[in-house]
């Protein structure tokens, strides 16, 4: 978006004609204008399954992760428990302090 607003005043064109003009070049390359396929795994969980998650676990900070997961296999969500440990913030800090801490280890460590 920064780049097509710096574009936009240099060519004197706004931004959703540029965004238009992209499109149509996407079109006419492709023939599809709908999204391309991606690499990676999808998510499991979606933003608001997240913040569920979050406040479940502070409406009764005692709640094991199993408890949770299976509540969110009854709702419809299939997820790990692996899964949602790594959704808090506390947890992904923690994870990241442990990879830094140890990324000097041998990989026999």
């Amino acid at each position: 978006m920064i780049i097509q607003t710096i574009i936009s005043t240099e060519c004197q064109h706004s931004v959703s004609d540029l965004g238009f003009a992209c499109s149509n070049c996407i079109y006419k390359a492709t023939g599809v204008l709908s999204n391309r396929h991606r690499t990676g795994r999808p998510r499991k969980t979606t933003a608001v399954d997240d913040r569920n998650i979050v406040r479940a676990f502070r409406k009764d900070p005692k709640t094991t992760v199993s408890e949770i997961s299976n509540n969110l296999q009854r709702a419809g969500v299939k997820v790990s428990q692996s899964t949602v440990s790594k959704i808090s913030k506390k947890n992904r800090k923690a994870r990241l302090e442990f990879a830094k801490k140890y990324r000097d280890e041998p990989q026999k460590f």
